[in-house]
């Protein structure tokens, strides 16, 4: 098999996706959603992806178990016939890692993604999914770097994650490492199975005080409104708006982003792509109002001269009427007059020739 670069191979998985059908197995649907409101996977040109999936609240559901949000970073691969198989290694997982690799094979119909499990055996959960492209990016993303001070603990192992910023949407998965803590460090095949070989109050403490999994909107840069959140119904509130200081400061250096949260934590991100600014707000320019609000004075000049014109010119024919019916009545009675004289005349020598 030979490895395929990221950017180079994956412009088709780039963007934010929404998921709308699971079967497993094959042929037996087990979650089916509208689109645009299922659970979101945004992925940037550099291979890292989120992926929150947030289950359903529902009365007497248990939300810890069914939490299955992840992130890390997606590679392709090509074996041996010609296949292209693709690969998701999960470097931030709500569930214990299985010990088996999360590979498929992809097909593409416009904007629509099915992802087929491959191979079949024992080891792996047969299933296939349905993805709706939502935005086709560009694409920002963010990887934790450093935590301070660090949630758990001074004794505690760091946590990783990424933040993803793609059209109107945003994703963020933070969490334990591989290998670390009650969860992230054991090997089964699901929360309920890690429950049963420990302690299941402590196995929750830790999945609903280190791991964060949300998603939601960018209203506009600078402003971010939640979606959904892995641990409170707090969809619709703002996460983070530069204008009011809500959801702390975020500071944009050359090479990271810095949030500085209002509960004192401060995260810095390394920038892994960046698409487009989602931070920074930016108000409407007074210069590119003022071409609107001069082609209206203009506007308004130009009626109240065209107003002018018409008054003017009607003033003027009415003038042009008055000067043009004297100029009539003068020159009638002039021809009046003349054709007078000439009466006169004519009978002034009618008597002359009868005297004679």
């Amino acid at each position: 098999t030979s490895c395929c670069s990221a950017p180079e191979r994956n412009p088709q998985y780039v963007g934010a996706w929404s998921l709308t059908r699971r079967e497993q197995p094959a042929q037996t649907t087990v979650e089916q959603y509208n689109a645009r409101e299922g659970p979101i996977r945004l992925q940037a040109p550099c291979g890292v992806y989120v992926e929150v999936r947030i289950p359903r609240r529902s009365k007497g559901s248990d939300g810890c178990v069914a939490q299955k949000s992840c992130a890390g970073y997606h590679a392709l691969v090509d074996v041996n016939g010609g296949r292209q198989l693709s690969l998701r290694h999960r470097t931030v997982d709500f569930r214990p890692p299985t010990g088996c690799v999360i590979c498929t094979q992809d097909r593409f119909d416009q904007d629509v993604m099915g992802e087929l499990s491959y191979p079949r055996g024992r080891c792996r959960e047969e299933y296939i999914e349905a993805w709706n492209k939502l935005h086709a990016g560009p694409v920002t993303a963010l990887e934790l770097l450093t935590e301070l001070p660090r949630p758990g603990g001074p004794a505690a192992s760091p946590r990783c994650g990424y933040w993803l910023f793609c059209g109107d949407r945003f994703a963020r998965v933070v969490g334990p490492a591989r290998g670390d803590g009650l969860v992230a460090g054991a090997c089964c095949g699901s929360l309920a199975q890690a429950e049963m070989m420990g302690d299941p109050g402590a196995i929750r403490s830790e999945l609903q005080n280190m791991y964060e999994a949300c998603w939601g909107y960018v209203e506009t840069p600078g402003r971010f409104r939640l979606g959904q959140d892995a641990w409170s119904e707090q969809a619709g509130n703002l996460l983070y708006d530069a204008t009011s200081d809500t959801g702390g400061t975020i500071t944009i250096l050359k090479e990271e982003v810095v949030h500085r949260q209002p509960n004192g934590l401060e995260q810095r991100w390394r920038i892994r792509d960046w698409g487009f600014d989602p931070f920074t707000f930016k108000p409407p320019s007074p210069t590119k109002q003022m071409p609107g609000a001069a082609a209206a004075a203009i506007a308004d000049a130009s009626s109240s001269y065209s107003r002018s014109r018409s008054e003017g010119g009607a003033l003027r024919g009415s003038r042009s009427r008055s000067r043009s019916s004297g100029a009539r009545s003068a020159s009638g009675g002039s021809k009046r007059s003349r054709s007078r004289g000439r009466s006169k005349g004519r009978h002034r020598r009618r008597r002359r020739h009868r005297s004679r």
